[in-house]
């Protein structure tokens, strides 16, 4: 099939601060199996004049590229807004400047959306490296493959602290009932946007039907730097609370203004509950207990977070 004939395909790029592994993510972007892409990259006002140089050299070079400077710094969250806004694509997805793609990723990620008409993003599994690029584990999406309906699955996009699923953000989503629905990343609380991804995938848990594919085409960075990494290193216990108190309230508004069943809210409101009743105990003990014993608490729970 010519790029002409396959479904328009938008890459969101957000970009900040450092242009060698910007370079080395747009490599990966631009050398993709599938032809018919938009790539937008988003430079959120870096102080690094690198970036723009970078970023305009790619444009120059390949037809497909859109290099965007914004003139303020919109913060991480407004810039994922402004990506998906300007996608013109049947699919979209944002990139990240830190993170590497294997080549057949868009591919493999369309051909399973245009055999799932109820689907309305396709993940797939997710090595995680580090600054060398070495993998230091495989996150596999087990959960969203398989025969068990696909309310019951839904369910986990409703509890917190939450699976690996959190992940699926990284994948390809079906552009149209975004824009429709108007579903966008949540903005954060007090400053922090730390697992603001789960509110965000519960709405459009809402709009359709979330699936994998089991290969690990997309290689997520694990680094000092990233702006997660750093952000974590400024909560306390208390942001912390209130942030679990906030991320709880979203999805217990997501439900109610939902248009699904009264029997479908009831079950959802309780997959809220029923994963604030577990984590009590992990909470408990996060003030008390030292690192290791609440590392292996934590994984008995069943309490998988973003590392």
């Amino acid at each position: 099939m010519s790029p002409n004939d396959q479904p328009l395909v938008t890459i969101g790029v957000l970009a900040y601060n450092r242009p060698a592994m910007l370079r080395n993510a747009l490599n990966c972007v631009v050398r993709q199996t599938y032809g018919n892409l938009e790539i937008i990259i988003s430079d959120d006002c870096s102080p690094d004049i690198e970036v723009a140089r970078v970023g305009e050299e790619f444009e120059a070079a390949d037809p497909r590229v859109r290099f965007c400077r914004q003139e303020v710094n919109l913060d991480a969250v407004r810039n994922h807004w402004f990506l998906l806004a300007e996608a013109k694509g049947k699919y979209f997805m944002w990139a990240y400047d830190d993170d590497l793609y294997e080549a057949t990723l868009v591919e493999r990620l369309v051909e399973r959306l245009e055999a799932n008409a109820n689907a309305i993003l396709c993940a797939c599994d997710v090595s995680i490296i580090d600054d060398k690029d070495q993998v230091t584990r495989v996150e596999k999406l087990s959960s969203l493959r398989g025969d068990e309906a696909w309310r019951r699955v839904r369910r986990s996009f409703f509890f917190y602290p939450t699976s690996n699923i959190y992940l699926t953000v990284l994948g390809l989503f079906r552009t149209a009932p975004m824009h429709a629905k108007g579903i966008r990343p949540e903005l954060g609380c007090l400053g922090f946007n730390t697992s603001m991804e789960v509110p965000f995938l519960a709405r459009v848990s809402l709009a359709g039907e979330i699936i994998s594919v089991d290969e690990a085409l997309l290689l997520y960075r694990s680094h000092e730097d990233s702006r997660y990494i750093k952000e974590l290193a400024r909560i306390n216990n208390f942001n912390e609370l209130l942030i679990n108190m906030c991320i709880r309230v979203k999805l217990v508004k997501c439900i109610v203004l939902s248009d699904i069943s009264f029997w479908e809210r009831c079950s959802l409101l309780m997959a809220v509950i029923d994963s604030w009743l577990i984590s009590v105990p992990y909470r408990l003990a996060a003030t008390l207990l030292p690192t290791p014993v609440k590392e292996k608490i934590k994984a008995w729970l069943g309490l998988n977070r973003r590392t």
